[in-house]
């Protein structure tokens, strides 16, 4: 069975069940209310793009080995700046030319802009939260 009619088996099972009992209330409701926020999400076209965008990668070995150096050079650019006050130009050349190579990767660009797009989708949900109830949430930083 895949993902979509084990999502469509527990909305009908929750349907079912609901109808059976008492109209949820207080904190059961908004319990409800948030596992049908998560599901909208997992359903929507941003998280299954970005779901198959990271299934890419996972399986990318190259990408992975581009992202790796990548990541390994920035923070050692970052390491000798901290500790020298600067960083020499031709490793700086060479953090530049590892960028280049991830924005020209095609799983890694789909990647980040999935990322981004989830990202985005979430960003308006506490835009929407923010503006019904005046309360500002803000993310607490990382990635999706």
């Amino acid at each position: 069975m895949d993902d979509l009619e084990r999502i469509m088996r527990r909305k009908m099972e929750q349907t079912l069940n609901r109808s059976r009992q008492e109209p949820l209330r207080g904190r059961e409701l908004l319990n409800h209310k948030a596992e049908e926020l998560a599901e909208a999400i997992l359903e929507s076209v941003e998280y299954t793009a970005f779901e198959r965008a990271q299934r890419q990668l996972q399986y990318d070995l190259a990408a992975q080995k581009l992202m790796e150096d990548f990541q390994q050079k920035q923070q050692s650019l970052l390491l000798t700046q901290q500790m020298y006050g600067g960083v020499d130009q031709a490793e700086l050349g060479a953090l530049q030319q590892l960028r280049f190579s991830l924005q020209q990767n095609v799983t890694i660009s789909r990647y980040l802009q999935a990322q981004q797009d989830l990202s985005r989708l979430v960003q308006k949900i506490n835009e929407e939260f923010s503006r019904r109830t005046g309360v500002n949430i803000t993310p607490s930083g990382g990635s999706c």
